[in-house]
């Protein structure tokens, strides 16, 4: 339903922007530009609590006290493993499960076939090469990402809503590891 309402309220933001960009007098689109403006940063401040409140609810829901990074992500290792940190440009491999915060699981990867990607080069979610970072060698974390380090307003084809924040339990299985892009 949250999903929904938050397409609908998109909907009529782009609705009421083409809308105000049909008047003809300058003065006009000026002070409708300006009030079209206020209304956005608005609407994102909501946007912004609302999935707050949501990842409050979720965290008490499950019981887990995370901690937080400056961006927002929320992270807890519960396993830790002996090997490497991660430094940029190296090469990762992660198993686990990523989920929408009702438990929908949208994406799965396994030891076998790992989620593998080059840090800082942009390859995956923020959130994801955050979490990364957060890691070394055979850790495994529970990490909460807020849709504008998961994949923002837009959506991942049919598995992630647009404005969505995720869940992810990640094992960090390889740093430096050697894969094909």
């Amino acid at each position: 339903m949250r999903v929904d309402m938050k397409n609908i309220f998109l909907f009529s933001l782009l609705f009421l922007f083409l809308f105000s960009s049909l008047k003809c007098n300058p003065r006009d689109e000026k002070l409708d530009e300006q009030k079209l403006k206020e209304h956005l940063i608005n609407a994102n401040r909501i946007m912004v609590k609302d999935e707050r409140q949501e990842i409050e609810e979720f965290l008490t829901h499950h019981n887990w006290n995370m901690d937080s990074t400056g961006t927002g992500l929320r992270y807890m290792i519960y396993e830790n493993g002996t090997g490497n940190k991660i430094l940029m440009n190296d090469s990762v491999a992660l198993s686990g499960k990523i989920f929408l915060l009702d438990a929908t699981l949208c994406m799965e990867y396994k030891k076998e076939s790992p989620l593998k990607f080059y840090i800082g080069h942009k390859d995956v979610a923020r959130g994801l090469e955050e979490a990364a970072l957060l890691m070394k060698e055979g850790d495994k974390g529970r990490f909460v990402i807020p849709a504008h380090l998961a994949y923002g307003l837009l959506e991942d084809s049919d598995k992630i809503p647009g404005s969505t924040a995720l869940y992810a339990e990640l094992e960090l299985l390889n740093v430096n590891s050697t894969f094909e892009k």
